[in-house]
């Protein structure tokens, strides 16, 4: 399959794409512009895959001997597994049994936080879209709670009222096939 993209670009970014083709020059000799683009997200993915545990490393690291500390943030490799058992998508299951399955700002997320006591660990980790991790730490913690936070972070609210995650169509699924974020124009 192919599909056409149609975008708009600033001389920038027309620079910087020109620069890629030039430093691409050998691996792609055709110098054909979605070629570039491809190798560019593929990199991107690797990059961002890397950090997000959606990704597995080139190479393993030796295990370290000693057991490591007790911590709040989950190692990579727990992100890893975690981000393959749910599949790259959020694992929020609404009230009606239906489960997001967003892949829109992705976040390790602890099933018990880790505020109570909850370890950084594959059992007790999951992946939540960020307006489901709001809407869970909510639940969680309270609103007044959350708001304090919010309020530091200069986040506008995340909820609605009613309790539904901002962005999430009313039958949990992800809205406009998770393409667009929060907001912006289908």
């Amino acid at each position: 399959d192919t599909w056409s993209l149609r975008v708009t670009v600033d001389a920038a970014l027309k620079k910087d794409l020109e620069t890629l083709m030039g430093l691409l020059s050998h691996k792609l000799p055709k110098r054909e512009l979605h070629e570039v683009v491809r190798e560019a997200v593929r990199c991107a993915i690797e990059k961002h895959g890397k950090r997000k545990g959606a990704v597995e490393p080139a190479r393993k690291r030796k295990a370290s001997i000693e057991k490591p500390p007790t911590r709040r943030e989950p190692t990579t490799e727990v992100r890893r597994q975690v981000w393959k058992r749910d599949g790259g998508r959020c694992a929020w299951v609404g009230p009606d049994g239906k489960r997001c399955e967003s892949t829109w700002q992705l976040e390790y997320d602890h099933v018990r936080p880790a505020a109570l006591g909850g370890e950084a660990s594959v059992a007790n980790g999951r992946l939540l879209c960020r307006p489901h991790q709001l809407l869970s730490a909510e639940q969680t913690f309270g609103r007044a709670h959350m708001d304090k936070y919010r309020q530091r972070r200069g986040e506008r609210e995340a909820t609605s009222p009613g309790g539904s995650a901002a962005g999430i169509a009313p039958e949990g699924q992800p809205r406009d096939a998770d393409l667009f974020p929060p907001g912006a124009p289908p």
